[in-house]
């Protein structure tokens, strides 16, 4: 095992050996399960259609492929939910989805080798455009 230092500091980074998973989980406009998903891609629907998640009237391109059948009760406690931005929420939902499809169970033995990389340059741009109007 090789150890790295991380830019600096005292403590050292371990690169071990992963195991991953590769599923056909997530949340997108078309569904959020991947049964959803593969039926609309073959029966070729996109549901694209009018915003309906803000009004869109003073903007010029008034459609998108909205997430419409999400609910992050389903994923996560409530309480959680509300101190997230709704895709973070999609991205809880998600690991959640492939965790199921892969069949994976996260237990004391394996709790510490498991986890999600989310990265972020600005966060929610629903929550830059809530600051803005305050």
């Amino acid at each position: 095992m090789r150890e790295y230092g991380y830019a600096g500091l005292s403590r050292t980074w371990r690169f071990l050996p992963i195991e991953s998973f590769i599923t056909p989980s997530g949340v997108s406009s078309l569904g959020v399960s991947a049964e959803r998903y593969w039926r609309m891609l073959k029966a070729g629907e996109t549901n694209i259609d009018r915003i309906t998640h803000f009004d869109p009237s003073p903007y010029t391109s008034q459609l998108a492929g909205e997430v419409r059948d999400f609910k992050p009760g389903d994923w996560m406690d409530a309480k959680d939910a509300r101190r997230m931005a709704r895709f973070s929420q999609f991205v809880v939902a998600a690991s959640r989805m492939a965790l199921e499809d892969a069949d994976f169970a996260i237990d004391d033995a394996n709790a510490g080798r498991v986890g999600v990389y989310l990265g972020t340059g600005i966060g929610s741009l629903e929550g830059i455009a809530d600051e803005h109007r305050c």
